[in-house]
């Protein structure tokens, strides 16, 4: 628990720790999870948030077919008010800090490889880049899923969920034509 404290927190693997100032602002103070190392339950987890992938990173794909969003002038397919940094992500698929969909998605195709939290009757928070916060009510019952499920498997499959479509659409900017 003091190493991720000190990961968030540190000039060098946290680049916004000395900006903000505090660890806890990034735990939910509703969020009473934790994490168990072997017969023992530890205390509260240090963090209930998770940033967009696509933001503070630099494309590796044609930034024409799928853009992610590095600096400022990045945002011009999509507003900085569209699209996402922070999420509060469920406690059993919060892991490495970022929060990313499978994509590209078609309509049909679409996986969850970790979840949004639903802990605030089954909505949540996200921060976006233009600094407004929406709290987002999910409408989708696999957006809510069962923690035997997930803890034999992260990726679901849930076709046509209006869920995902939202989130994805809030995620990056994919190609001249939006998402897809």
């Amino acid at each position: 628990m003091r190493t991720n404290t000190d990961m968030l927190m540190s000039p060098g693997s946290g680049k916004i720790g000395p900006y903000v100032g505090a660890s806890g602002v990034y735990r939910c103070p509703g969020d009473r999870s934790g994490m168990v190392k072997g017969t023992q339950q530890a205390p509260f987890r240090v963090r209930s948030y998770t940033m967009n992938a696509a933001i503070g990173v630099r494309s590796t794909r044609d930034p024409e077919e799928v853009l992610s969003f590095y600096k400022a002038s990045d945002f011009r397919s999509l507003a900085p008010g569209n699209v996402y940094v922070f999420l509060e992500e469920h406690p059993l698929t919060l892991d490495d800090g970022r929060f990313d969909l499978m994509w590209p998605a078609s309509v049909g195709s679409e996986i969850w490889s970790g979840y949004p939290a639903t802990r605030h009757g089954k909505a949540g928070p996200l921060g976006f880049a233009d600094g407004h916060v929406e709290i987002r009510k999910w409408v989708e019952p696999s957006t809510i899923p069962d923690p035997d499920e997930l803890r034999r498997s992260w990726q679901h499959l849930v076709p046509g969920s209006r869920d995902f479509r939202w989130l994805y659409e809030r995620t990056r900017a994919y190609g001249f034509n939006g998402p897809i």
